[in-house]
C-alpha cells in the first residue's frame, strides 16, 4: 500500500518523467532494456530546431513562436514571484534548458511496469508557501542511475514548482486529474510538441522544456 507521499509521486512525478503517470488503461508488457543502457538526454541552452520552425501548413511563424516562448517565461516569473520573498526582477534570471529525450528512453519511461521501481530511487516532500499557500515538491535522495537524474536532469534538492506553467497541489486525491493531463502530454510529445517543468535549484529558478529527439 502506497502512503500519501508515494501516491502523490506516483500520480505526479510521472509528469516529471515526461508526463507519464499511472496509465491505468494500458496493459503494458515488461521492458526488456536494462536501465543501465537507457541513453541520457541531450541538454542545450537553445531550443531544438523543431521547436523554432513552424510545421508545414501551420499558420505559425518563427517570430510568433519566439514571442510565445517569451510570454511563457514571463508567466512563469509572475507565478514564481507570488510565492517568493526574493522576487525575480528580470526574466533572464530564469535559466532555460532544453532537454531532448531519446526515443528509447521515452519508451522505457512511459511503460508503467518500469515505474514503481523508479519511484523507489527517489524521495520527496511537499512544501507549502507561507506567502500564497501554493504547493511545490522537493525531490530528495535521488539515487545514482535514476532516470529522474539521467534522463530528466533533476537532482536531489530540486523543487518542482510548475508543470506546464501551472501550480499543482501534489496530493493523491488528484491522481485521476494528473493521469488525464499526463495522457495529453504524452500525445503532445509524440506528436512533436513539448512540455515544461519549472524548478528551483540552489535557490535559483530553472525552466526545463522537454521534447523527443528527432
Amino acid at each position: 500500500m502506497l502512503d500519501k507521499i508515494e501516491k502523490s509521486i506516483y500520480g505526479i512525478c510521472g509528469v516529471a518523467l515526461l508526463g507519464v503517470t499511472v496509465l491505468y488503461a494500458w496493459k503494458p508488457v515488461p521492458d526488456t532494456d536494462p536501465r543501465e543502457f537507457i541513453p541520457v538526454s541531450i541538454i542545450s541552452d537553445a531550443p531544438p530546431k523543431k521547436l523554432t520552425t513552424p510545421k508545414e501548413g501551420s499558420k505559425q511563424t518563427s517570430a510568433g513562436m519566439a514571442n510565445k516562448r517569451t510570454t511563457e517565461r514571463n508567466n512563469v516569473r509572475t507565478k514564481l514571484n507570488r510565492s517568493r520573498l526574493r522576487k525575480i526582477t528580470n526574466v533572464a534570471d530564469i535559466k532555460v534548458k532544453y532537454m531532448q529525450i531519446r526515443k528509447q528512453s521515452f519508451d522505457f519511461i512511459k511503460n508503467e511496469t518500469n515505474w514503481l521501481p523508479e519511484l523507489k530511487m527517489a524521495g520527496s516532500r511537499v512544501k507549502i508557501s507561507k506567502l500564497d499557500n501554493s504547493h511545490s515538491l522537493e525531490l530528495t535522495n535521488i539515487k545514482e542511475g535514476s532516470l529522474l537524474r539521467s534522463v530528466v536532469g533533476l537532482e536531489s534538492g530540486d523543487t518542482i514548482e510548475l508543470i506546464n506553467g501551472e501550480r499543482w497541489e501534489f496530493t493523491g486525491e488528484n491522481t485521476l486529474n494528473y493521469r488525464t493531463q499526463a495522457l495529453e502530454m504524452i500525445d503532445k510529445i509524440q506528436a512533436g510538441g513539448s512540455f515544461s517543468l519549472t524548478i528551483t535549484r540552489d535557490n535559483a529558478p530553472q525552466h526545463l522544456t522537454f521534447s523527443l529527439l528527432e
